[in-house]
C-alpha cells in the first residue's frame, strides 16, 4: 500500500507517481498488487483483509517510532505489525538524502530502483538527475 501522510510535507511525487514508480520497480514480482491510499493505515489492512502491516526498520531510532504506532494501530484495530530489519549496506540511506545527492548532480542509481532514478533525473534535468 502507498500511503498519503498529512503530517509530512506534500513530497516530490504524487501520491499516483510513487504507486505507478513502485508497480514498475517489482514488476518482477507478478503476484505483488500495489493499491494507493488515504486516510489511517489499519484501514487500508482491514479493507484489503490483510493479516498484518510489514514495515522496514533502517535504525534504533525507526524502531521506536514504529513500535509507538504499531502499540497504537493493535489497539484501535487488532493489526499487528511485523519489521524487516535493513540491509546493512542501505541503513544510511533516506530519501532526503536521495533527493539532495539528485538534486546536485550526484549519482543515486546505486540507492534506488531504475524507475525512481529516471524520475529524478526528469526533476533534475540540469543537474544530470542524479544518473550518472
Amino acid at each position: 500500500g502507498v500511503m498519503h501522510n498529512p503530517a509530512k510535507p506534500s513530497g516530490m511525487f504524487t501520491l499516483d507517481q510513487r504507486k505507478d514508480m513502485i508497480k514498475e520497480s517489482i514488476s518482477y514480482l507478478p503476484s505483488v498488487k500495489v493499491m494507493a491510499f488515504e486516510g489511517l493505515a489499519v484501514d487500508a489492512v482491514q479493507q484489503l483483509k490483510a493479516a498484518f502491516i510489514v514495515k522496514g526498520l533502517r535504525t534504533g531510532g525507526d524502531f521506536e517510532v514504529e513500535q509507538q504506532m504499531a502499540h497504537t494501530n493493535h489497539a484501535v484495530s487488532g493489526v499487528r505489525t511485523v519489521y524487516l530489519p535493513c540491509n546493512p549496506a542501505l541503513v544510511s540511506i533516506s530519501s532526503r538524502f536521495i533527493r539532495e545527492i539528485a538534486q546536485f548532480g550526484g549519482d543515486v542509481t546505486s540507492l534506488v530502483p531504475a524507475p525512481v532514478a529516471a524520475a529524478l533525473a526528469e526533476w533534475f534535468p540540469q543537474n544530470g538527475g542524479g544518473a550518472a
